[in-house]
């Protein structure tokens, strides 16, 4: 959105006095907007505006939504700019320098060893790691693929191996794929691309 009131310096604290539903300001990545008659119509719900009311919610705006996606919001929504506001640096790509190499994971277990501590502090974790309701189609998933057991072959060279399989016609390059889920930018800035990007590159199904 773009407005006249896109040159006006506002102070954090006044923001802050504007955290209920009847007068709300939220800040997104340096820009103040009143979300006062948005707050009804987010798709979301109200509540989840309401939480941030007040406040600079770029964080947990960002982990659901695009940068450009406010310029649907109309013209009026603009109250001004946070004064002395500095645009987060990105952090994305300096990886946790323990972390062991990708071609060290025996498993599926080990990725996800690697990803808790990769994802530690946020609450994207807790996220991809759950499920609906009282999660008994996520724990059972989990038990059926715990029934599979690969008969072991004794005594042959593996210094060479091939993981590739087939599946409904399609060669993979190792016998797993990526569901689609929601809320994908609480791991990656480019959401689904980066998934999609990553999927390409190691031969795996999205």
């Amino acid at each position: 959105a773009m407005s006249p009131n896109q040159g006006r310096i506002v102070q954090l604290a006044e923001v802050y006095k504007h955290d209920k539903a009847e007068d709300c300001w939220v800040v997104l990545h340096g820009v103040v907007y009143d979300l006062t008659e948005f707050v009804k119509l987010h798709p979301g719900g109200a509540q989840a505006i309401l939480t941030v009311a007040g406040t600079d919610a770029t964080k947990q705006f960002a982990a659901f939504h695009t940068k450009e996606i406010v310029n649907e919001l109309s013209d009026s929504c603009v109250v001004g700019v946070i004064a002395g506001y500095q645009p987060q640096t990105d952090q994305e790509g300096k990886v946790d320098q323990d972390l062991p190499p990708i071609q060290a994971m025996m498993n599926t277990a080990d990725l996800e060893a690697v990803a808790r501590r990769r994802l530690r502090g946020t609450t994207a974790i807790d996220y991809i790691d759950s499920a609906a309701d009282d999660e008994v189609t996520h724990r059972e998933n989990g038990l059926a693929f715990d029934r599979v057991f690969f008969r072991p072959k004794i005594l042959v060279n593996v210094k060479a191996v091939d993981t590739t399989t087939s599946v409904l016609g399609w060669k993979l390059k190792i016998p797993l794929y990526c569901s689609s889920v929601a809320a994908n930018k609480q791991y990656h800035n480019d959401g689904e691309l980066a998934i999609a990007r990553a999927c390409k590159n190691f031969g795996v199904p999205y």
